[in-house]
């Protein structure tokens, strides 16, 4: 019904090339043929994001007057990040495929 196919890990570029014509009501966005070039524009557009977080960030921890200490809870928290981190993965994909016209192959 909804077509969605997992295709596995991402190995490479050439997983993506298939020179298949764009479903009906797909937004063809204006990206570069290399791989590494959409990734340095990602990054040029996410810097000043990046940039910001990490002055409000630093500005935050140099203003706590009291001893940080390491307690357990972070190491949990650190745990459970690393187990749940590939499950909400594959989550966030079946909604972006779920955005994507009903009649068009997904393949996650």
């Amino acid at each position: 019904m909804f077509q969605i196919y997992y295709m596995g890990k991402y190995r490479d570029e050439s997983q993506l090339i298939k020179n298949q014509p764009y479903p009906e009501k797909a937004t063809k966005f204006k990206e570069s043929a290399d791989l590494n070039k959409i990734m340095l524009q990602g990054m040029l557009i996410g810097s000043p994001l990046f940039l910001v977080m990490l002055i409000v960030g630093s500005y935050r921890i140099a203003s706590i007057d009291y001893l940080w200490q390491w307690h357990f809870q972070w190491l949990t928290a650190g745990i459970v990040y690393i187990f749940l981190m590939y499950s909400l993965m594959i989550i966030h994909e079946i909604i972006h495929a779920l955005c994507f016209p009903m009649q068009a192959r997904k393949e996650i």
